[in-house]
């Protein structure tokens, strides 16, 4: 069931879940940007069994973020390399020899 803490003009969303075991536990998502989860809705929640206290919110559009940002980063960083590489003499003026 899903509350909202709101620090620092950011908000965070308050989890609460029961396990397999039907213990209740609380958890606040280590990311913002989930205020708009509605109130008192129930959302997938992924959580260690040997210890339900590590849990988070399992949503698909926050795995395709957390997915495709750093490999889009990587991709733009790989392709600087490369055309910089296919680029060096270009840019590095004449070669010096003896």
């Amino acid at each position: 069931m899903v509350s909202h803490n709101t620090a620092h003009d950011a908000v965070f969303a308050i989890i609460d879940f029961t396990d397999a075991d039907g213990t209740r536990y609380t958890f606040q998502s280590q990311s913002s940007g989930v205020g708009k989860l509605p109130l008192g809705r129930e959302v997938p929640v992924r959580y260690e069994a040997h210890d339900p206290n590590i849990a988070r919110i399992d949503l698909p559009g926050r795995k395709i973020v957390n997915i495709a940002i750093p490999a889009l980063i990587g991709a733009w960083l790989l392709g600087a390399a490369l055309f910089l590489a296919l680029h060096h003499e270009t840019y590095s003026g004449p070669p010096h020899g003896r």
